[in-house]
């Protein structure tokens, strides 16, 4: 069972039902958040919903926020933004999202990364006409690095020796609550891996789709850098503990 954690409602707007909310995760990222709400309103997906939490930032994230969604709010149905009274980490911060979310499917966006304009409808499309749990598209990372993430089916034998798919991926909100949301884990790096993992242990599927929608910056303060890849061995054991199907 996962729970939204104290939060101050900042931005509020209630419109007519959609089926695709767009889940904005920020954290001190006053300097990307706004290409990346433009990557979101240039999506040729009608009918969207918004929601963003901002994990407690220290810089001016809200005020830029606050700003950019009174100017665009005419874009979305329905627009929830709140703040964390604490800082909580991305896995709580999602999922007091996935938790206020009211829409069958959801989208995962860290508010450092971009979507190409028909991110969200070709994900939708994806999603509804498989009935898998989650749908996932190949990203490209740019910045710092460039290269292709994500360019393999969804198979258990590949998964089971390391993790392909990043977080930009539209779930069935009702299978992300079922399983619980991303769990804050000890030593962080692979929350994504571990809720994919947590997806095929229950016998779930997820849709490939076979072209770059997705753009993942690279830079000396994303995930990539901080946190994935350090305690790695261990990070190894609590998966082959955890997961009967892990192979390394």
């Amino acid at each position: 069972m996962i729970s939204p954690k104290p939060h101050h409602v900042l931005y509020k707007q209630t419109g007519p039902d959609s089926e695709v909310s767009v889940l904005i995760t920020n954290f001190n990222y006053e300097i990307f958040i706004i290409e990346c709400l433009n990557s979101v309103y240039d999506q040729d997906l009608k009918n969207l919903d918004l929601y963003i939490v901002d994990d407690a930032s220290t810089d001016s994230s809200v005020e830029t926020i606050c700003r950019w969604l009174t100017i665009n709010a005419k874009r979305f149905n329905t627009i929830v933004f709140v703040q964390h009274v604490n800082n909580q980490g991305l896995a709580h911060a999602r999922n007091t999202l996935v938790t206020l979310s009211s829409t069958p499917y959801v989208f995962i966006l860290d508010a450092d990364n971009l979507l190409l304009p028909s991110c969200l409808r070709k994900h939708h499309e994806a999603i509804v006409n498989s009935k898998s749990a989650m749908a996932y598209a190949i990203l490209k990372k740019f910045g710092h690095r460039e290269e292709l993430v994500g360019s393999e089916i969804f198979s258990a034998e590949l998964l089971a020796w390391g993790n392909y798919i990043d977080a930009m991926v539209m779930f069935d909100k009702n299978i992300l609550v079922k399983l619980g949301g991303y769990e804050k884990m000890e030593i962080g790096g692979w929350e994504d891996y571990n809720l994919i993992c947590n997806l095929i242990e229950n016998k779930y599927e997820g849709c490939y789709i076979g072209e770059i929608l997705c753009l993942y910056r690279v830079h000396g303060e994303s995930m990539l850098h901080v946190v994935t890849n350090k305690k790695e061995e261990q990070l190894r054991e609590i998966f082959r503990n955890r997961f009967s199907f892990i192979a390394f």
